[in-house]
């Protein structure tokens, strides 16, 4: 009887230690990027960089679509974007260029192109 109950209690010793190790909600994660932060410039100069949605693939990397101001002379003037991450921060290198895709969507003179949202599709 005194062996099941050393048992149990350490069992549970375990077991609440465990759980005190995982990540708490709104803390930063240190083992992704660098101390829990990835810093992507997409371009530069610009007046800004957004990212309006972060998206997991199939294939477990993570998807971050945005959009950014592409010159400081004007800023309206924006590109779509998309950058590729690893689950551990790192780029995908193999998507885009060194990770990031960048897209001018519209016609010679029209100033933003903006993205809002996104999904992932089977194709």
């Amino acid at each position: 009887m005194v062996m099941k109950s050393l048992f149990l209690f350490i069992s549970l010793h375990v077991l609440s230690f465990q759980f005190a190790k995982a990540q708490l909600a709104g803390t930063l994660d240190p083992s992704f990027g660098n101390n829990g932060l990835v810093i992507t410039d997409i371009d530069s100069p610009s007046q800004g960089q957004n990212i309006v949605k972060l998206l997991m693939t199939d294939d477990q990397k993570i998807l971050a679509i945005g959009w950014y101001h592409n010159g400081p002379e004007n800023p309206n003037s924006s590109d779509v974007s998309l950058v590729r991450y690893y689950t551990s921060g790192q780029l995908d290198t193999t998507f885009g260029t060194n990770g990031i895709a960048s897209h001018n969507l519209s016609q010679e003179g029209v100033l933003g192109d903006y993205i809002r949202s996104g999904i992932i599709q089977s194709d």
